[in-house]
């Protein structure tokens, strides 16, 4: 006779190593080096001359960058123009360099040149210690610091906070269901979606909160992780929606989606397409396309039967 796992079992596993890729994310976003500043990519509020740079928003008390007068008087009304290396290299920087999405940019080309740039900042912090060149209406100053080895956690934002908590909840919801329920493929593809959820959102938690930069390889692989779980959400919810609340389709037909997606997700990696507006945007945007068409399909096909209406609500 067959043993009967209890589903408390198959939640326990799935939560507890969900909660440590939450620790391991928060490691990663923590393992960076520090100046103490929280930096805007853009300044609207400069005072007329000053130089193209990124704005100093506010300094973190108790930070390298709060022991320097220079820096702190910077705080609102200042910009970051540049950073001098322990072996004095001079980079200068861009509002550009605190993008958040770097499959917005135009090229593959764009998004391998941000990469590298992020490379070099981040190898200019962890090789000792830095000048910035801060600018102000005033005029311009320099200051030399050593960044903090790790980011303190109370200086992540909400955001990031707010990232894994998205990410949690999505695949915990999920394998809930998916636990009481497991012979069925609408809580299978539920399940599958909440872990793609949580894959992008913890990857986006770390790179969309950085302070200034991260090593080019991480923050590659992080965008990646980022966009293939989207792709993964989207195969779950197309998925979902084919057999639920009223099966639309065979089950035979779920690999259609996994297929598609999985292969222009390759595509898109390899180089293979024009642009991350087609290998990365255009793939999610037909995968919602192929939700909002299938979520219209079932509202029809559940007309009159008001349990299967309330499901699908």
């Amino acid at each position: 006779m067959p043993v009967r796992i209890p589903p408390v079992v198959h939640i326990f596993i799935p939560v507890a190593v969900s909660l440590g890729l939450a620790a391991l994310t928060l490691w990663l976003a923590v393992d960076q080096r520090f100046l103490g500043l929280r930096l805007a990519a853009a300044a609207p509020n400069a005072a007329p001359g000053l130089s193209e740079g990124i704005r100093i928003d506010a300094v973190i008390p108790a930070s390298p960058a709060a022991e320097r007068p220079g820096i702190a008087v910077a705080a609102g009304i200042g910009t970051l123009v540049s950073l001098t290396g322990a072996q004095g290299e001079t980079f200068a920087l861009s509002p550009a360099d605190l993008i958040e999405e770097p499959d917005a940019l135009d090229s593959y080309a764009a998004m391998h040149a941000f990469f590298a740039r992020q490379d070099m900042i981040a190898g200019m912090l962890r090789a000792g210690p830095v000048t910035l060149e801060v600018q102000l209406p005033g005029g311009s100053r320099s200051e030399t610091l050593l960044p903090a080895p790790n980011r303190p956690v109370t200086s992540l934002p909400f955001a990031f906070w707010l990232q894994i908590a998205v990410g949690l909840g999505g695949v915990w919801i999920g394998v809930w269901i998916w636990a009481l329920r497991r012979a069925e493929w609408a809580t299978r593809c539920l399940a599958f979606s909440g872990l793609g959820l949580m894959v992008s959102a913890f990857a986006a938690a770390v790179y969309s909160t950085r302070e200034l930069a991260l090593p080019g390889g991480v923050f590659q692989t992080l965008s990646a992780l980022n966009q293939l779980g989207a792709f993964v959400f989207g195969m779950g919810m197309i998925g979902l929606f084919m057999v639920y609340p009223r099966p639309l389709f065979a089950p035979r037909w779920l690999a259609v989606p996994v297929v598609v997606l999985g292969l222009w997700f390759a595509l898109a990696q390899l180089g293979a397409m024009e642009s991350p507006a087609i290998g990365i945007h255009l793939g999610v945007i037909l995968a919602l396309l192929a939700i909002v068409t299938l979520v219209a399909l079932q509202f029809h096909a559940t007309r009159g039967d008001l349990r299967d209406r309330a499901a699908l609500s």
